[in-house]
């Protein structure tokens, strides 16, 4: 009997609390469309939705090619002309294809319907229950591409809409990285942190969720540094002896470089004896090339001050 309790705690207590909060939009009583772009609700992807809706009359639920409502769509009128009649259009305003004569709309409480469009067939419900109760169908035999969504109300009603929530992207952990911003619904953010010891090598530490429920970037990988934390130094005695080891190894393998073997065998040599004799072997170099070039230019000189001859 306790466990019986206990289950009946977790279905009706704990499961609605953690259900998302349907998305509701308003619809004033001035027939102008409302994009459910806005709040990052599309088609795009989708072969059927549900929606709930509050007003009197007039309920217009637009499934559009483009984000405009002014490019081909199929007009879904619910509770049009004093809530007497419904339909299915090709565009605004234009001619009912397909009608369905009943009271469906009420003022005081929402109303669920839902609508399919698969290989150009429209198929109008009541209910929350996809392909239970139909009340409207049309087969276009060129459909329009399905890529978002409009709602509008008029005639002397305004309107109150509940759509499903989910709009948000499915959330993601990495190896090596930890969650701080963990915001998935549309437009939110997913960032990241990487773990001790370890850097973004490629990838994005934060993300977007986009509106077809995706994620902007790419998944962050993390590498492994190879750096002081990973000698688990964890006071700053052991700091100072990493750093004068570190010292040592470096000092060893700078000793073993070619600059460090060059410099020693190149090396110059201050002694006064070695000084003398570098200076005396550049002068006798100096005085032997200057007496050559005297020698072999005598004659030349000699003609030309005795002759003027060259």
């Amino acid at each position: 009997m306790m466990n019986v309790e206990i289950s009946r705690f977790v279905m009706f207590v704990l499961l609605p609390r953690i259900r998302a909060v349907d998305i509701e939009v308003s619809t004033a009583d001035n027939r102008q469309y409302v994009k459910l772009s806005t709040y990052c609700i599309i088609a795009a992807g989708r072969s059927f939705y549900t929606f709930k809706v509050k007003a009197k009359n007039d309920a217009h639920f637009a499934l559009m090619s483009d984000d405009d409502d002014t490019r081909p769509l199929y007009e879904i009128v619910i509770g049009g002309w004093n809530n007497r009649k419904s339909c299915i259009r090709t565009g605004k305003q234009l001619p009912c294809l397909s009608t369905y004569s009943q009271t469906v709309l009420s003022q005081a409480a929402y109303r669920s319907f839902w609508v399919t469009w698969i290989g150009g067939n429209i198929v109008v419900g009541e209910g929350d229950t996809i392909n239970v109760n139909g009340i409207m169908s049309y087969h276009h035999s060129s459909p329009y591409p399905i890529n978002f969504f409009a709602v509008m109300t008029g005639w002397g009603a305004s309107g109150h809409w509940k759509f499903n929530n989910d709009v948000g992207c499915t959330p993601h952990d990495y190896n090596n990285t930890r969650i701080v911003e963990n915001y998935t619904e549309c437009c939110g953010n997913m960032t990241y942190e990487c773990d001790k010891g370890y850097y973004l090598h490629s990838g994005n530490l934060q993300r977007t969720c986009f509106p077809n429920r995706t994620w902007s970037g790419d998944p962050p990988y993390c590498k492994r540094c190879k750096c002081l934390i990973d000698q688990n130094l964890t006071t700053p005695k052991d700091l100072t002896k990493r750093i004068e080891q570190l010292t040592k190894e470096l000092k060893v393998h700078y000793n073993s470089t070619n600059a460090f073997h060059r410099r020693k065998t190149c090396a110059p040599d201050k002694r006064h004896s070695s000084i003398c004799l570098g200076w005396l072997f550049g002068y006798f170099v100096i005085v032997s090339m200057t007496i050559t070039l005297v020698i072999t230019d005598l004659k030349r000189l000699y003609r030309h001050i005795c002759f003027g001859e060259d």
